[in-house]
């Protein structure tokens, strides 16, 4: 949009530089209590987190009655109290509340933009399993570690799957770091050129 404002004789130069993903502690996910949903409270997280607890857990929990859907952040005072919700409210740090359930489920139904808690995810080695809208504007370059599908079954089945093996969320897991070092190899040069376009 900018280039085109600018016109095509400008020698003006655009770069986009999107979030670069702080250096985290990766986690062990050998230890799996079920998935985790990041989240403030506002309307698209609230949504998001309604719709995966309607759409998507009665059928992890037909099939693995003892699957927990961890809640991190205010996103959980939009919800009702559920058996197999586990709110953690807000953290000081986040990856020692993702340990418990070291899958991200990343069900975004409403929202707009690269999602951070994603990148965040997978830079600490966590498996995630995402909507096409939550992995907007991640391209397949950088998609490693991350199932994507707009199909509830498929997302049921994905969580599940990732539940019961540790060795595959441990193989996404390691998938995602590579796929982040890349995305922020890429965001730094954009950033440099930025600053210094003789670079």
């Amino acid at each position: 949009m900018f280039k085109d404002l600018l016109g095509a004789a400008s020698r003006t130069q655009v770069t986009t530089v999107s979030h670069i993903v702080a250096g985290h502690a990766t986690i062990d996910s050998n230890r799996c209590e079920g998935a985790s949903f990041v989240g403030s409270n506002f309307e698209a997280n609230n949504q998001s987190l309604a719709s995966l607890i309607a759409n998507v857990m009665p059928m992890v929990l037909a099939e693995r009655p003892n699957f927990k859907l961890h809640v991190i952040g205010d996103v959980g005072t939009a919800i009702p109290d559920y058996p197999f919700v586990v709110k953690h409210g807000r953290v000081k740090v986040v990856a020692h509340a993702l340990a418990r359930a070291p899958v991200l489920a990343n069900y975004i139904v409403k929202g707009t933009g690269i999602k951070i808690k994603m990148l965040d995810a997978m830079g600490m080695g966590l498996a995630c399993v995402s909507t096409a809208l939550g992995a907007d504007g991640l391209s397949d370059a950088f998609a490693d570690g991350v199932c994507v599908t707009d199909d509830d079954r498929q997302f049921a089945d994905e969580l599940i799957a990732l539940f019961d093996n540790a060795a595959r969320r441990a193989a996404l897991g390691r998938a995602g770091l590579e796929a982040v070092a890349r995305w922020n190899t890429l965001q730094r040069s954009s950033l440099q050129s930025a600053i210094d376009p003789a670079s």
